[in-house]
């Protein structure tokens, strides 16, 4: 049977626990992180676990530390091996009070994990034919334009949350990961008075959604052309032979980075002076740390995946909904150089 009224989540000591079912990508991960972080504050001592997929691994444990308040506990299990689908699937089959399906789409595997899992409560977003009967509490399913923050802001409210408590996505950074990127920052040798630019040609799987890569040559060139910045590249997992030869045909190669674990990435993002990017789960990660980003969106990753009205988040939006390719690279060059014009500490991150 199911409930559409909203329910409170038990805490205290030895309540059960609340486990998060993820099986989204690492930016899917790390926007849910918004939803984490207001249910461990209007819960602070319940208990919450997250069964993640394989491509969420690099969030580590240090970095959902962020989301800690005290009392409140966390646990990362992950999907990328024989031995993790084990511990995965021990998870769901222990009690908890409620399994939270964070995947607004539609999911086989999610419904099929939902409906093997032992909880009181089967949470998540309601879904049509034989994959709803998965689920005994549901909210309405979003809009394809709903940004993604307001959908975790209704399962919020169903789970007795603020919704003006789910802020944005949220990760700690630790020392030893800011040490890295300082040294990393360091060995490039930038002159005094030069601002770290570090742009990201990323999401090479996803031809719409990718900038064209001769106008992040040509963007690039002219951004090298000012004295007062200092260029270089940012390639993820997998992508480091195409931005290589991306930063080789431009005018003035720029150095690219060292290779980096998730939350390096994330402090090299922290010290940079801006941001430049496709839309990418690399985009959520600079959010989650407050670096100031200038993004190349389509409508659609306008509508659905931009966090409106914080400073950190500029960018220019395509006039088609599926695609980010028809923007111009004088367009992108003003808006960034109207980015540039305000101090860092405009920055709500910095």
């Amino acid at each position: 049977m199911l409930y559409h009224l909203p329910m409170e989540i038990e805490q205290g000591p030895g309540s059960p626990w609340v486990t998060y079912l993820l099986l989204g990508r690492i930016g899917d991960a790390l926007m849910a992180t918004a939803l984490m972080d207001a249910l461990a504050r209007r819960y602070p001592l319940a208990r919450f676990r997250l069964v993640a997929s394989a491509a969420c691994a690099g969030l580590d444990d240090e970095m959902l530390q962020g989301m800690v308040t005290p009392g409140a506990s966390r646990h990362l299990k992950r999907w990328h091996h024989p031995r993790g689908n084990l511990q995965a699937l021990l998870a769901l089959r222990r009690r908890s009070q409620a399994v939270v399906d964070l995947n607004p789409a539609p999911s086989k595997s999610a419904a099929a994990l939902m409906a093997l899992s032992r909880a009181d409560a089967k949470v998540g977003f309601r879904k049509g034919g034989l994959l709803g009967q998965a689920y005994t509490r549901t909210i309405a399913p979003p809009r394809e334009d709903e940004p993604m923050l307001e959908r975790y802001r209704r399962l919020a409210a169903f789970l007795g949350a603020s919704p003006a408590g789910v802020r944005g996505p949220r990760v700690l950074i630790g020392a030893a990961a800011a040490a890295w990127a300082d040294r990393a920052l360091g060995e490039l040798g930038a002159p005094p008075g030069r601002a770290f630019i570090i742009i990201h040609p990323g999401n090479f799987k996803k031809f719409d959604n990718r900038w064209p890569e001769e106008k992040f040559v040509a963007l690039a060139d002219r951004l090298s052309a000012r004295a007062d910045l200092r260029l270089c590249w940012l390639a993820g997992p997998g992508e480091r032979g195409k931005v290589e030869a991306i930063a080789r045909a431009c005018r003035t190669p720029a150095p690219l980075l060292p290779a980096a674990t998730l939350q390096q990435t994330g402090a090299l993002l922290r010290r940079a002076r801006l941001f430049i990017c496709n839309i990418t789960g690399t985009t959520h990660l600079a959010h989650a740390v407050g670096a100031r980003t200038f993004g190349l969106y389509s409508r659609y990753t306008d509508a659905v995946w931009r966090l409106k009205g914080e400073p950190c988040c500029g960018g220019i939006v395509s006039s088609e909904w599926n695609s980010c390719r028809s923007i111009g690279v004088e367009q992108a060059e003003r808006g960034i150089s109207a980015v540039l014009a305000f101090p860092k500490d405009r920055n709500a991150g910095s």
